[in-house]
């Protein structure tokens, strides 16, 4: 297997693949127009998919194809389409979210490798493993890992490991974020993400730095290079399909720089400044983040503004007989003072943060009250055209490089000579010339000439006469590195044969490298571990407990089975007295640490669980290895949208499945064939983010001891007014948001002919009483089957509430 680190680039258009490949990216990642997680981006047709596929096999690159977005079981075949065309025409890989998609490609794709996007939220080893299990080649790990963590779970798994870089961080776990979904029905999980984490917030009662609480810097990982090699990971991933080709060429360009540097001379790496600030020009948030590699970074939030920043370029001064005029006749124009910083020339672009946001593209420079082009760091000079006038000491950022980017433009016309070929060339006279090429993939072509060489007249063709016209390739991607050539140095052919021997021997190899793509034929796994699976069809009632239950009287509650973490020992001895079903509930999101907590945790109750609910591959493969005669129950947290997600799931024998919450009534009753019952949300605060990062600690303060913080748990509010409640876990060192509407169904007709067999009621902070007359309204309409309530839940007559996407779906 070849061992090299793969440098992987975003190409979210022909233009980008283009910058990406002379930039020295050795593959790019690419969506098509459907199913994929940057829909907004260009992205690519069957046509242009297919030239990309066999440009980039010419040049040495690799691609991938992102198939990572949930897909509904009318869009699967559509969906089969397009990976059984993508795999004719030679991709290299598939990227991909959706269980149901795993079974799919190894019928339709044999051999193809299948990589677990970042949505799939592996990140665990136990994670890997049930990824290997399910004959996944590869795992794009979360972000939120450290390198230890990252360097562990690579060599207890040996897995071919993929991890960010560098490009733009989501403040919540991948594949677990439904804000956009249930703010305005636009997926993250569907490519759709409306980015609502990038708009302002404040935190009720509690005074913050800034106000883009949830808005990330960009991640940049430069220095730490050396050492995320160290961990063993195959690919290194810049994120970027919605970014322009200038900003694929000016990453992929100093990552290449700096990859092979860590590689070739670590105990020389330096990462240079100008380095560093020219990635700042093209696209940053104030600066970078190493994300949570090295540790949280405290500075991990873009808190002031969540865009572009560019670099700062001065200050607003204000100029002594300071002049202003209209240069245009038809708007009114002002010229700004500004103390330079960074060399500014017309047609930058430049931003000046005064209390809002003044921009402008320079058309306008003067100093000293003449015309200039250009101006150098510690310049005073008059910019413009701004719509008004700015207050002095106001910042100053130049948000657009105009020469910078005309050279990176560049790249996206510019052809790189980058395949090395061997070359032997025979001249001998009476026999016909032949001309043999070799690639380092053992491609070969022979190409010989149409007439037999002559003796020359006046002077033979000499062997570096030859040498240098076959070095002469053009526009093609390859590059002689070794020319060897057999004469007898009294022989003759014009120059034209030569060139035309070249120009042929190179387009026949191009044919020959368009062909190549790996095929791994991974062995299918034929053992999951658990074999306890209790299916029952009656219809039920469940609580799920997000907090600690409070005292509740005896008998007063109706519910069959209640969620409870393993912790809440008293109240878990209470329902099992009560004769309830008690599943032990397990956080979505665990790290190698926490899950040996939570399985010592199980294994401690005093009387085992009549089940246990797992929302990650992860936790299912642990829980099914260390409890295989106890039931378990998938949470919607692992986003099973189709049947044949469920099928592959299958092998690992659960009771129970809560399918993803942005299916619709249309959507379940397609999955209504299921053999396993279903389980539905009808009632409660829906969590909608989970976040290693606590919005608080942005007040300025933050201790990092959430235990004994007053603001572990609090509201955020947005600009429209709407309350997201937030609770840090100070054990997990998490936070969860919840959705600003409570969940509250109250026709249940949508739920016959579903599969759904039990339905779910979240408990918050509800009282003991409001407990109850929730359990018995769910019984009577649900379990009871009438078509009325006895009595309705005025407690909720006042508060924000939702159907979810029972009606609408999602986008």
């Amino acid at each position: 297997m070849d061992e090299k680190i793969e440098l992987l680039a975003p190409a979210g258009s022909p233009e980008a693949y283009k910058a990406a490949v002379a930039a020295g990216a050795d593959a790019v990642y690419l969506g098509a127009k459907a199913f994929n997680a940057r829909i907004n981006a260009n992205n690519f047709d069957n046509q242009t998919l297919s030239a990309v596929i066999k440009d980039a096999h010419v040049r040495g690159v690799k691609v991938y194809l992102t198939l990572n977005t949930l897909i509904s079981d009318r869009e699967l075949e559509e969906a089969r389409k397009l990976a059984s065309f993508a795999y004719n025409e030679g991709i290299d890989g598939i990227i991909v979210q959706d269980l149901g998609l795993i079974n799919i490609l190894r019928e339709t794709a044999p051999g193809l490798p299948i990589h677990a996007s970042t949505q799939m939220t592996i990140h665990n080893t136990d994670g890997v493993r049930a990824a290997q299990a399910l004959g996944i080649s590869r795992v794009v790990l979360a972000r939120e890992l450290s390198l230890a963590e990252i360097k562990e779970i690579v060599k207890k798994t040996g897995i071919e490991a993929e991890i960010f870089v560098h490009g733009a961080l989501c403040i919540c776990r991948s594949g677990q974020c439904l804000l956009s979904s249930f703010i305005g029905g636009r997926s993250g999980n569907r490519g759709r993400c409306a980015q609502p984490c990038r708009l302002p917030y404040r935190i009720e009662g509690l005074p913050t730095s800034g106000n883009y609480l949830l808005s990330p810097k960009d991640l940049m990982t430069l220095e730490l290079l050396p050492d995320i090699i160290d961990t063993g990971v195959r690919a290194l991933k810049i994120e970027g399909r919605m970014k322009s080709a200038e900003y694929v060429a000016a990453t992929v360009m100093i990552y290449r720089k700096y990859v092979d540097l860590a590689l070739s001379d670590r105990e020389s790496y330096k990462v240079e400044p100008e380095d560093i600030r020219l990635l700042e020009q093209v696209f940053s948030r104030g600066g970078f983040t190493t994300g949570y590699l090295d540790g949280k970074d405290k500075k991990l939030i873009s808190i002031e503004h969540p865009k572009h920043w560019g670099v700062r370029a001065g200050t607003v001064v204000r100029l002594k007989g300071e002049v202003k005029k209209s240069f245009y006749t038809d708007r009114e124009n002002t010229l700004v003072g500004v103390k330079l910083d960074e060399e500014v020339n017309i047609g930058d672009g430049i931003e000046i943060w005064d209390g809002g946001i003044l921009s402008t593209v320079v058309s306008v420079m003067l100093r000293d009250g003449k015309h200039v082009k250009s101006a150098l760091p510690g310049s005073t000079v008059l910019l413009g055209n701004f719509r008004h006038d700015a207050r002095p000491g106001s910042p100053v950022y130049k948000t657009s490089d105009r020469k910078l980017m005309e050279f990176l433009s560049g790249f996206a016309s510019k052809n790189v000579p980058m395949v090395p070929v061997k070359g032997e060339f025979r001249l001998f006279k009476g026999e016909k010339p032949l001309l043999v090429v070799t690639d380092y993939s053992q491609n070969t072509v022979s190409i010989e000439g149409n007439e037999p060489c002559q003796e020359a007249l006046k002077k033979p063709l000499t062997g570096d006469r030859i040498c240098e016209q076959l070095k002469k390739t053009g526009d093609t991607p390859y590059y002689f590195d070794d020319v060897r050539v057999l004469t007898d140095n009294k022989s003759f052919i014009p120059v034209s044969v030569v060139n035309e021997m070249r120009r042929k021997a190179l387009t026949e190899l191009s044919k020959k490298r368009e062909s190549m793509t790996e095929r791994r034929f991974i062995p299918e796994n034929t053992y999951f571990p658990g074999n306890a699976m209790y299916l029952s069809y009656e219809r039920k009632i469940s609580l799920m407990f997000y907090k600690t239950p409070p005292e509740l009287p005896p008998g007063s509650i109706t519910a069959d089975r209640v969620y409870i973490r393993p912790e809440h020992t008293d109240a878990i001895e209470r329902f099992q007295n009560e004769g309830i079903e008690v599943y032990a509930a397990i956080p979505a999101v665990l790290t190698d640490r926490q899950m040996d907590m939570y399985m010592k945790r199980i294994h401690l109750m005093k009387k085992r669980p009549d089940g246990i609910l797992v929302g990650n591959l992860g936790a299912l493969h642990r829980v099914r290895e260390e409890f295989p005669d106890i039931p378990v129950v998938l949470d919607y947290t692992m986003n099973i949208f189709n049947l044949p997600a469920i099928a592959l799931i299958s092998r690992y024998r659960p009771s129970g499945i809560m399918p993803s919450l942005e299916l619709n009534f249309e959507a379940l009753r397609d999955m209504e064939s299921c053999d396993i019952p279903m389980e539905a949300y009808v009632y409660g605060s829906i969590p909608v983010m989970t976040l290693e990062y606590c919005p608080a600690s942005n007040n300025g303060d933050c201790g990092q001891k959430c235990g004994v913080c007053g603001n572990k748990q609090g509201y955020l509010t947005d600009h429209t007014g709407r309350r997201f409640m937030y609770i840090t876990d100070p054990e997990l060192g998490r936070t969860t948001v919840y959705n600003s509407s409570i969940m509250m169904m109250d026709d249940l007709t949508g739920f016959e002919n579903t599969g759904v067999k039990i339905l779910r009621i979240g408990i918050m902070d509800e009282r003991p009483d409001e407990i109850t007359n929730i359990c018995n309204y769910y019984r009577e309409l649900w379990v009871n089957r009438k078509t009325k309530a006895s009595r309705d839940l005025l407690f909720l007559k006042n508060k924000s509430l939702t159907h979810g996407h029972y009606y609408r779906g999602v986008e």
